[in-house]
């Protein structure tokens, strides 16, 4: 009795193995079938043999469309000749978008270039066409996210499944726990909660917010991850102002998607490629002090009007050069960069502030290339290698403030009181240590103090 049931076990066993690989074979002839019948034919003969498409998935590199039957076959079509522009749809170069809406753009002449069978097998989408239709449909009108970065707006709550769906990574997961935020102000969809508001580097930032700020210090750095970034330009889109100090980040390239940005300050953040600023084009405040830059080619076309490279000594000359190139600069910053030709900056017309302190091969030779800066108000030449400051009379008589500490290499202090010859100068600031010894040649020549001396000739003095 054993041995009978256990063959008709196994017999039952090879028919239930038997019907799966019939099934199997089945579906893989059909779509044999269906690839040998379609390729190359119409978008319009493909629609009439299979029935209506239920979603469209769109390639940006081929272009290709990819759309998918009722049965969850998914046929590519040739799409270079689109009627519409489907590509502002796309996230990273893909998207999911309804057969409603995407179908308009196809023309009915396309031509079938593949097919790809079940959508699991094409690899984009975990679950079928019906699955997430069904889902879908389910849900009220809003703006929903989930996450794994998958942001879709529902339209409408009739059949027609008009749903707009980016995948950021070109993975959907439509299972509700992952449904967790919604945007739409006004939303009937009360089973899933209102964002309000999100973290970034340890701050709470509120949903919509146009000014970001978060310091750290030397002691307390913050941290900024890859995510918190993704999140700050999915809530944050038309922010217009963002200052992270002593941040240790992780995907700052984001913040190039941020085009609404007018400020920008990114100090101490070990930061060595600013390539990501380069679509920033209303951009007119950028600070990228404190970092480890090699390179700021990416800055030359931004309309800025101040500019700070400071301590960035890996810097050296081609900031020099890129910030040459920017003419609507008007502050400029390039101290401790480890700069020795400023040959570049003579285009810069409209400078009014130029700070090249703690360079110690910027001379008075490399000063007296700036004879064309004829807006320059105040200038910043503090523990350099200048030894005479006579040129700046006749090299910058726009001159109004300057500071001129430190200058280990300055050859006596007539070079300074030759400063009462400069036509605008109004405040000087001086190393203090040079004090006592400006005050005895000033008795000796003129009677009196330094200070006081130089205020008969219209000059503030401070010693520091």
């Amino acid at each position: 009795m054993k041995k009978i049931a256990a063959l008709l076990l196994a017999l039952l066993l090879c028919g239930s193995l038997f019907a799966c690989a019939q099934v199997q074979n089945v579906q893989d002839a059909f779509y044999r079938s269906a690839e040998s019948q379609m390729i190359g034919r119409t978008f319009q003969e493909v629609e009439a043999a299979f029935g209506p498409f239920s979603m469209v998935f769109f390639e940006e590199e081929r272009p290709a469309a990819y759309v998918f039957s009722k049965t969850n076959i998914v046929f590519h079509f040739d799409a270079s000749k689109a009627q519409a522009d489907w590509r502002p749809l796309l996230t990273n170069g893909i998207g999911l978008v309804p057969a409603a809406v995407a179908l308009q753009s196809i023309q009915p002449t396309d031509v079938c270039i593949g097919v790809s069978g079940r959508i699991r097998d094409f690899g984009a989408v975990e679950q079928d066409v019906d699955e997430i239709a069904k889902y879908m449909k389910s849900l009220k009108p809003g703006s929903y996210e989930t996450k794994a970065n998958t942001v879709y707006t529902l339209t409408t709550t009739d059949q027609a499944f008009d749903v707009f769906l980016y995948c950021a990574h070109g993975e959907l997961d439509v299972t509700a726990d992952h449904y967790v935020r919604v945007m739409a102000a006004g939303t009937e969809a009360a089973a899933f909660p209102q964002v309000t508001e999100f973290s970034f580097g340890g701050t709470v930032i509120q949903v919509g917010e146009t000014k970001v700020e978060v310091r750290g210090t030397k002691e307390a750095r913050r941290t900024v991850t890859a995510q918190e970034f993704a999140d700050l330009v999915t809530y944050c889109p038309d922010l217009q102002s963002l200052v992270l100090d002593y941040c240790d980040v992780w995907g700052e390239e984001q913040v190039g998607q941020l085009t609404e940005l007018i400020y920008l300050e990114l100090m101490s953040c070990n930061i060595p490629d600013a390539s990501f600023v380069r679509n920033l084009k209303k951009l007119t405040h950028l600070g990228l002090c404190h970092n480890a830059l090699l390179g700021i080619s990416a800055i030359e076309d931004l309309p800025l009007t101040y500019l700070n490279l400071g301590d960035n000594p890996k810097l050296g000359n081609r900031g020099v050069r890129s910030a040459g190139k920017i003419s609507s600069l008007r502050t400029l910053y390039l101290y401790e960069t480890n700069i020795s030709n400023l040959s570049a900056l003579n285009s810069l017309r409209q400078l009014r502030y130029l700070n090249l302190n703690h360079n110690a091969n910027v001379t008075e030779s490399e000063l007296a290339k700036l004879d064309r800066l004829t807006h320059l108000r105040k200038l910043y030449i503090s523990s350099t290698g200048v030894t005479n400051l006579d040129v700046l009379t006749g090299t910058i008589p726009s001159l109004k403030e300057l500071e001129a500490r430190k200058l280990k290499k300055l050859a006596g202090n007539q070079s300074i009181f030759g400063l009462e010859a400069h036509p605008n100068l109004e405040k000087l600031t001086l190393s203090k240590d040079l004090k006592d010894s400006l005050d005895a040649d000033a008795m000796t020549n003129y009677g009196m103090k330094t200070a006081d001396w130089f205020k008969t000739k219209g000059v503030a003095v401070t010693f520091r």
